[in-house]
């Protein structure tokens, strides 16, 4: 009967480290690649015979991590404006900033 009992926490525990790895590879691809339902799909490939089982599971982390990832701010550090590559002529109009140089 203990047979029996440890099979089935086995497969209990197989079953969640499989979810997680599916809701890992969905909510990762998702926030990378910013395509929630294709990085669903690819987690659902990846798993293989455990795929349909953590779907549910991969589509939720997926768009969680896609929603998540466009609310939160871009990183890194905030530079102010750059100057406008035309500048302002004495008479009102724009010209080009560059300056050519000829050497002849």
């Amino acid at each position: 009967m203990e047979h029996k009992e440890s099979r089935r926490y086995q497969r209990l525990a197989r079953n969640e480290l499989g979810a997680a790895i599916g809701m890992g590879i969905g909510a990762m691809c998702s926030a990378m690649l910013r395509l929630p339902l294709t990085s669903t799909l690819l987690a659902v490939l990846l798993m293989g015979a455990d795929g349909v089982i953590v779907t549910p599971e991969a589509l939720v982390a997926g768009a969680i991590a896609f929603v998540i990832s466009n609310v939160l701010p871009v990183p890194g550090p905030k530079t102010p404006e750059s100057p406008s590559p035309y500048r302002s002529d004495a008479r009102g109009g724009n010209e080009a900033a560059c300056v050519s140089s000829s050497a002849t």
